[in-house]
């Protein structure tokens, strides 16, 4: 499978139509049908014959993670609050431009409520890479230019592609890297290193704890002896916190079977639909993408 993190692409292609910092009454529908067109496309017609069919990975509303995390991605949404672009008005384009696609083309969409792409994506890499179970996929790529992804990197065949530098995203070791990222954390989400407090980066008058050397080594020891599930580790609670935010593996398993169960409604519509891709570039005047 081809797992494109829709959202993400749709966003980065979309400033580069318009341009950083772009007026919002200026965005038409056709902008968004070409933000997602020129990334499904392209991606399909580069890495089909490698890795089979491709899937749509949308982001959805109301994160599992929030309800567990209140402060998860709170300054991202303070920031779009603030913004002179109106997300509102791109959101509902986007969602009238996923089902445009999912009737018209002859491809997977994946939108499930409160799950986030990176959700759909590791579930699905779970339940039907290389596994015998429904689909086998021998080989998966992911892409996005999310680094949250090289934690998958574990399970031979998982490939990620990052648009961002066009290039294939290696990980040595991910077993590692998923460790370091639950100790410090990740800032672009909302979610402190295991040594600061829960609300450290929407609260301005706090700041996190600086991890040092030293204090990353004893952690990193406690993280190898397992002592830092002990409940008498002064690391345990903000590890588990971070854990379950981070570690893809950590998806509740009622999102697991909500996922699962979009997947097989989605391939069968995938299965019984006849689209027309051509008729609804031409009825849209999507001249440039026809070719």
């Amino acid at each position: 499978m081809i797992l494109l993190d829709t959202n993400q692409i749709m966003i980065s292609n979309l400033f580069g139509i318009k341009g950083k910092g772009f007026d919002s009454n200026s965005v038409t529908i056709d902008d968004i049908r070409h933000a997602v067109l020129k990334g499904f496309l392209y991606y399909n017609n580069r890495f089909k014959a490698d890795y089979g069919k491709i899937v749509l990975c949308y982001d959805s509303g109301n994160y599992w993670r929030t309800k567990q995390f209140p402060h998860y991605k709170a300054n991202r949404k303070k920031k779009q609050s603030i913004d002179s672009v109106n997300w509102h008005k791109i959101y509902d384009f986007f969602k009238t431009v996923r089902e445009e696609i999912r009737d018209n083309f002859k491809v997977i969409t994946m939108h499930v409520e409160t799950v986030e792409a990176d959700d759909i994506i590791s579930v699905l890499i779970e339940e039907y890479h290389n596994r015998g179970v429904g689909p086998r996929q021998d080989k998966t790529l992911i892409v996005s230019s999310d680094k949250d992804f090289q934690q998958l990197q574990r399970i031979e065949g998982v490939y990620q592609y990052s648009p961002n530098v066009k290039d294939f995203v290696i990980c040595e070791n991910p077993a590692e890297f998923l460790v370091d990222h639950i100790i410090r954390g990740d800032s672009s989400d909302g979610i402190p290193n295991i040594l600061s407090d829960d609300d450290v980066l929407v609260d301005e008058n706090k700041k996190q704890t600086i991890m040092s050397p030293k204090r990353f080594n004893t952690i990193i020891e406690e993280v190898k002896t397992r002592k830092i599930t002990n409940e008498d580790s002064k690391f345990r609670r903000n590890w588990l916190r971070n854990k379950s935010l981070i570690d893809l593996e950590c998806i509740p398993k009622d999102k697991k079977k909500l996922i699962i169960k979009e997947y097989d409604k989605s391939l069968s519509h995938f299965h019984m639909n006849t689209p027309n891709p051509m008729e609804y570039l031409i009825s849209n005047r999507l001249g440039e993408l026809i070719k």
